[in-house]
C-alpha cells in the first residue's frame, strides 16, 4: 500500500520530522554529559519522554513503521492482506486452529491439544489483547533469539510456548507454514494504550547513537489491511532484506 502519511522508520533517521529528530539531538547531549558508554542509551535520562503519550504530538501525522514476525500458513497470510492484523483474542486462537484443521494441516486430537492448551485460552502470559511488534529490522536479524523464535514455531508464542517440551507437538509447529515477516505501518497517536518495551524515546536514542537499538511494541488497536505495507516470505525483498534465515 502507499502511505497517505509520511512514514517514520526508527532504523531510518532521514525520516524523523525536524522536532523528533531536535528532541533526540538534546537527548545525545544528555547521553555525552552523562559519560556514560554509548551501549547504555537505555540509562541515559530523558525526563517525562519515556511515556509514550509525551512523546506522541512530535509523531503527529505520521505513522511508524513496525513489523510481526511469525510464521504463516499461504490462507493466513492472504487473510492479513484482506482483513489486517487483528488483535489475540479467544475467538481468533480457535478461528485460525479450526481453520488449519479444516485444510488439513491439523489432525483433531492436534487441534483438540491446541485449542485447549495456549496461552490465550489459559489467560497466561499476558498475549490477549493486542498485536505484538518489533520496531526495528535489527530485533530481526539471525543473531537474535526473538525473531528466530517467532519464526520456527507457527501458531505464535500463544500456542507454541505451553507445548516447548514436547517433542512431537513442536516438530508439528515447526513443519507448519513458512517463516514470514509482516510491515505494517502503527497511529501510536491514536489514543489507545499502546506501549513500547523500551520506550521510543530511547529507541531514537540508541539509533542516534549508532547502536542496535528496538523496542517491542505492543500494539492495541487492529491493524486495519490498508496499513499492511507488505506480508513477505524468504524469496521475497521485503523479507530477503532483513538477512533472515529462510528455515
Amino acid at each position: 500500500m502507499t502511505s497517505t502519511r509520511p512514514v517514520i522508520d526508527v532504523d531510518a533517521p532521514a525520516t524523523w520530522p525536524t522536532p523528533l529528530a531536535d528532541l533526540v539531538t538534546g537527548f545525545t547531549q544528555r547521553h555525552a554529559a552523562a559519560a556514560l558508554p554509548r551501549d547504555c542509551f537505555t540509562d541515559t535520562d530523558i525526563g517525562g519522554y519515556t511515556d509514550l503519550d509525551a512523546i506522541a504530538p512530535l509523531l503527529a501525522g505520521h505513522f511508524v513503521r513496525a513489523r510481526h514476525c511469525t510464521r504463516l500458513l499461504d490462507h493466513e497470510a492472504d487473510s492479513i492482506q484482506e482483513h489486517g492484523l487483528l488483535l489475540a483474542d479467544d475467538q481468533g486462537i480457535a478461528d485460525r486452529l479450526a481453520r488449519a484443521a479444516d485444510l488439513g494441516h491439523l489432525t483433531t486430537p492436534q487441534y483438540t491439544a491446541l485449542k485447549e492448551a495456549n496461552l490465550i485460552t489459559r489467560k497466561a502470559g499476558g498475549r490477549k489483547g493486542f498485536v505484538f511488534l518489533t520496531l526495528s529490522g535489527d530485533a530481526l536479524a539471525p543473531n537474535q533469539t526473538l525473531g528466530w523464535r517467532l519464526q520456527q514455531f507457527w501458531g505464535g508464542e500463544a500456542v507454541y510456548q505451553p507445548w516447548e517440551n514436547d517433542p512431537e507437538m513442536t516438530d508439528l509447529l515447526r513443519s507448519l507454514g513458512r517463516p514470514a515477516v509482516v510491515t505494517c505501518l502503527l497511529d501510536l497517536t491514536d489514543g489507545q494504550p499502546h506501549s513500547t518495551a523500551p520506550s521510543l524515546a530511547h529507541v531514537l536514542l540508541g539509533k542516534a547513537l549508532g547502536e542496535a537499538a528496538d523496542a517491542t511494541v505492543h500494539y492495541t488497536s487492529p491493524i486495519p489491511p490498508a496499513r499492511i505495507e507488505s506480508v513477505a516470505f524468504p524469496g521475497d525483498p521485503a523479507f530477503d532484506r532483513l538477512g533472515l534465515p529462510g528455515t
